[in-house]
């Protein structure tokens, strides 16, 4: 039996536009073209997000 059996994939239009970038940090706009959702995101220096505003946030080792 498969773990999740209705799982799949599709193709998705999306838009990443930088708002803002400093030495460790930066701030993208993603935009789903096909629903038109829209969410600033916080990357660290990695290019990873640190930040998904109402979504999630990383909470760095030992921070809790």
């Amino acid at each position: 039996m498969a773990l999740f059996p209705t799982l799949g994939r599709q193709r998705a239009q999306q838009r990443y536009t930088c708002l803002e970038a400093s030495g460790s940090t930066a701030r993208y706009l993603y935009e789903s073209v096909a629903s038109g959702f829209r969410a600033e995101l916080v990357v660290d220096g990695d290019g990873l997000v640190s930040d998904y505003p109402g979504v999630w946030e990383r909470v760095e080792a030992g921070a809790r």
